[in-house]
């Protein structure tokens, strides 16, 4: 369906008839105008110019009783296809480790000249029509803002490589952040109330400048890179959710830095979970204590700096019945 000519799309469509369809994916462009007649829970957008200008375009054509809308950081050629095969001489394969012979640096360089925002981000003008988006959904509770995770060549089956190798075009690297969009998103929200949820999940380089969001109660995010030189722009900018009950969060790497759990304060918080950082027992004493509401504490591959596990559960008594450790050392 991703390559069939909105013709043939519109045709299918036209046959079938799901109106309680739950889930629309708009990566390609392709279906925005034969779905103006389903029911759509779940709807995700890429987010590049032409995109948005279609979901706005099917968002304005009839009420959406959405409650899930994810947004896909948009420049890379694995989701933005059409364009990468009509983009100079695309490659089958780049990388940035691979470049001792000239075809693979002019693909590498091909490859940034490519996800270069300034050809497929329209800055303001995408921000001012994403608000007009989300506006038309007034049903909307969660977003999700993400980026396409590319399935690696070496997991795939060994008898499907040979027809998954050209598929496969480019691999993603740390300069593939989703920063700018989160920025572009966080500015928006103070205006949508309504909005509940919030997971970011994609690399988070630098984080949106912070804003009073009241109205949101859960946040997830699962793919932090938090360097020591970011640790106050990110505390800052979990000033932004005084009302959480429910906070996941997870790195994109182990980095060996003491995470800043002390300066968390959230009065309502209920639920929270926490995956491959570094604490200190003070640190982490401090944060439990602040948050007497909490019924549910997951901790998983996290590491005590400057003591152990066991000794701190046998500190804490009865109150350690609501933590959860696994693999944590």
């Amino acid at each position: 369906m991703n390559v069939a000519p909105n013709e043939i799309v519109e045709r299918i469509a036209s046959f079938l008839d799901l109106a309680d369809l739950r889930s629309l994916s708009l990566v390609d462009r392709r279906s925005a105008r034969c779905c103006h007649r389903f029911i759509f829970t779940d709807v995700a957008v890429l987010h590049t110019a032409p995109c948005l200008s279609e979901f706005e375009t099917l968002a304005g054509s009839a009420p959406l009783p959405t409650k899930h809308l994810w947004i896909y950081h948009g420049t890379w050629p694995a989701c933005a296809r059409d364009d990468w095969e009509a983009w100079q001489s695309p490659a089958t394969y780049t990388h940035d480790r691979v470049l001792s012979d000239r075809p693979a640096r002019d693909a590498f360089r091909a490859y940034y000249g490519f996800v270069n925002p300034s050809r497929l981000v329209r800055g303001e003008l995408d921000q001012a029509q994403l608000g007009s988006i989300v506006s038309l959904l007034p049903h909307l509770r969660k977003v999700t803002i993400s980026s396409v995770v590319r399935k690696r060549l070496g997991c795939l089956e060994d008898g499907r490589r040979p027809e998954q190798r050209h598929a496969i075009r480019v691999s993603p690297t740390v300069f593939d952040s989703i920063g700018d969009l989160a920025d572009r998103v966080f500015a928006l929200l103070p205006a949508f109330g309504h909005i509940q949820s919030i997971h970011i999940q994609g690399k988070l380089l630098n984080f949106p400048k912070p804003t009073r969001l009241e109205g949101v109660r859960e946040l997830k995010i699962s793919a932090l890179s938090l360097l020591a030189s970011k640790t106050q722009s990110f505390t800052d900018f979990m000033t932004s959710f005084p009302n959480l009950t429910s906070l996941s969060l997870s790195p994109y790497r182990h980095l060996g830095l003491v995470f800043p759990l002390h300066a968390f304060r959230y009065p309502s918080l209920q639920t929270a979970s926490f995956a491959g950082f570094w604490l200190s027992r003070s640190t982490f004493l401090q944060f439990f204590e602040r948050h007497g509401e909490l019924s549910s504490l997951v901790l998983e591959e996290v590491i005590l700096s400057d003591s152990n596990w066991a000794f701190v559960s046998s500190e804490l008594g009865c109150k350690s019945r609501v933590l959860e450790i696994v693999n944590c050392y």
